[in-house]
């Protein structure tokens, strides 16, 4: 590095040269005759001349040099941001079109699985049951070792559910398909499986009539009143649509808010009453109501008092697995049914039906004891066909006729002393090991036993 004397300061410092960097400059050499004289007007202009032409000759070549540096630095640029376009508006000289598509026509038409395989191959379905095999392995520790076939069958079941009317409209059709009288029978339900499609399905394909709430979205092109106008004629206000050729009708009655239904059995007609509170009177006032509501409003409360008999005594199941929870949700259902079937065939016979939470006592002890192969000789019942007397109203509860019929385990014990069951002052210390029932067993000068001639359905011994 260069260095430098400054004359006023006395300072040594860095040239100018050396801070800005020389700067490449071409001088181009003169020339002078052999004897050294020459004018010295002639030598003036001479020189002149030569160092405009010097200055234009180092001019342009510095110009040249620049401007190739900005051609090269223009380049570098142009290749950071990518080809740059010149755009003209002219006719375009590359204009093609594409090929014709051209097909080999096969021999015979495949099958649709082989049409399947083309994009699903077998390759796949190894592929699947070797991942879903890993996953059982690092699940339950051990392999369920299925195989390509499975998982073929598989996907074919999942193929045949059927898409027309959806997962909702598929469990309304599975459950329909149990009843035994579809003709005399009449479907409810609500919003989540309503649909134009299925309550038509169900009317021409089973013989099913039904009714059910339906959304906006669902109607297929059905125009009713808007909701603002309904409301604004007042509550009980409401707009219909029949189709007879499909056998629906459609209806939107308003109450506090409007509500869509359809039914291929209902309609608006005949228009009934009812009660509903008014703020503006402070009391409860009529209000129309097409006859489709108040169908829907009568049998879709069954579904409600269902859920609330469920709650009252609910089975605990408390899992991690889902499936035990629709499993024990089953078990209280049937539980219910059966106990509306018993208070129906009780209220027929005249008899006093059990409460709920008895009849739900009396199905589990029937479980309990599960049913076994009679022994013994069977009884030989009433030979001289007189009429056993019957405890109309028992004080003490009476074990459960399941119990008492499977003819079983029925030991007499001797427990504390009370009163027996048969007879009207005596007293014994012998009991019943299943049922838990006093009985006499009596020796001597008034010798009784009251095992088999106790007035229950079966006897002891």
């Amino acid at each position: 590095m260069a260095a430098y004397m400054d004359r006023d300061t006395g300072h040594e410092g860095i040239s100018t040269s050396t801070f800005y960097g020389t700067r490449k400059r071409e001088v181009a050499s003169v020339v002078l005759p052999p004897d050294g004289s020459s004018d010295s007007d002639e030598d003036e202009g001479t020189s002149e001349d030569e160092e405009d032409e010097l200055y234009t000759e180092g001019q342009c070549q510095d110009s040249s040099s620049s401007s190739s540096d900005d051609e090269a630095e223009e380049g570098a640029n142009h290749s950071k941001r990518g080809r740059m376009f010149r755009w003209r508006k002219t006719k375009f000289e590359h204009q093609s079109t594409a090929t014709p598509s051209c097909f080999t026509t096969p021999d015979e038409l495949s099958t649709p699985l082989t049409y399947f395989s083309k994009f699903f191959d077998e390759d796949i379905f190894g592929t699947i049951a070797h991942q879903t095999n890993l996953y059982s392995c690092q699940l339950i520790g051990s392999s369920i070792n299925t195989d390509a076939s499975e998982i073929k069958a598989f996907i074919g079941m999942k193929l045949m559910i059927d898409k027309e009317f959806g997962l909702c409209g598929n469990v309304v059709l599975q459950l329909c398909r149990t009843i035994r009288n579809p003709s005399n029978c009449v479907v409810y339900f609500d919003n989540f499986f309503t649909s134009l499609r299925l309550i038509t399905h169900l009317k021409e394909s089973m013989g099913l009539r039904s009714l059910g709430t339906i959304r906006k979205n669902r109607l297929m092109g059905c125009t009713l009143e808007e909701d603002r106008d309904l409301l604004r004629r007042g509550r009980g206000s409401f707009d219909f649509r029949v189709d007879n050729d499909a056998k629906l009708a459609v209806v939107k009655w308003a109450d506090n808010k409007t509500v869509t239904l359809v039914s291929s059995c209902a309609s608006v007609s005949p228009v009934g009453q009812v009660r509903r509170y008014s703020k503006e009177e402070k009391k409860k006032i009529s209000v129309p109501c097409p006859k489709i509501v108040s169908e829907y409003n009568t049998h879709m409360g069954g579904v409600d008092l269902a859920d609330m008999m469920i709650a009252l005594y609910r089975t605990p199941a408390k899992s991690h697995r889902w499936y035990l929870a629709i499993f024990w949700q089953m078990v209280d259902i049937a539980v219910n049914n059966a106990w509306l079937l018993h208070r129906r065939d009780a209220a027929q016979l005249g008899q006093k039906h059990h409460c709920l939470k008895v009849f739900r006592l009396d199905v589990a002890k029937g479980l309990i004891y599960p049913e076994k192969q009679k022994r013994g000789r069977p009884s030989k019942g009433n030979e001289d066909n007189t009429p056993p007397r019957v405890i109309k109203q028992p004080k003490v509860p009476r074990p459960v006729d399941d119990m008492i019929y499977d003819r079983i385990d029925h030991f007499p014990i001797v427990s504390v002393k009370g009163r027996c069951r048969m007879c009207q002052d005596g007293q014994t210390s012998i009991v019943c090991q299943k049922c838990k029932v006093r009985l006499c067993i009596v020796t001597g000068q008034n010798p009784r036993n009251c095992f088999p001639q106790l007035p229950l359905p079966v006897s002891y011994f």
